[in-house]
């Protein structure tokens, strides 16, 4: 195996890791009364996927000469799910966000996307998470999953 195929699978294994974490702290917290943690996780999938569609509509990003990364997306989606119970000085958050800084870096090694495409699909992509992260977490949303 190559060098670029080896990094290739290393690349493809970073995604469904995280969503098998999901899952496993989806039914974590269901189970420990927090029965709206796994609707994040969701609402992260949701809007990385939305937002792919509307970009494969309208080729905003191509019209700025870039590539929206729906890898990227996912993988700051499935992040922020697994950072929003965690302070973000602590050990597991510190490693959690190198895990992701360090796949970014080998989408651009690898050629996948350019730093410009990462920046600008997490530009628009965290900001529309948190705020559905703020909804679910309003008391009034969250009287209606009791």
């Amino acid at each position: 195996m190559t060098r670029y195929e080896i990094l290739d699978s290393i690349a493809d294994t970073y995604t469904p890791l995280l969503l098998i974490a999901y899952l496993s702290y989806s039914i974590f917290y269901f189970r420990a009364g927090d029965r709206t943690a796994y609707l994040k996780g969701l609402w992260g999938l949701a809007v990385a996927y939305l937002i792919m569609f509307l970009d494969n509509a309208t080729q905003l990003w191509h019209a700025f000469n870039l590539d929206y990364s729906t890898h990227s997306s996912v993988a700051l989606a499935f992040i922020m799910f697994h950072l929003h119970k965690r302070k973000l000085v602590t050990p597991p958050a510190i490693g959690i966000i190198g895990s992701l800084l360090a796949y970014y870096l080998l989408e651009i090694y690898q050629q996948y996307h350019s730093a410009a495409d990462i920046l600008s699909t997490v530009i628009i992509i965290a900001p529309l998470i948190l705020l559905g992260y703020w909804g679910i977490g309003h008391p009034k949303f969250r009287l209606m999953w009791r």
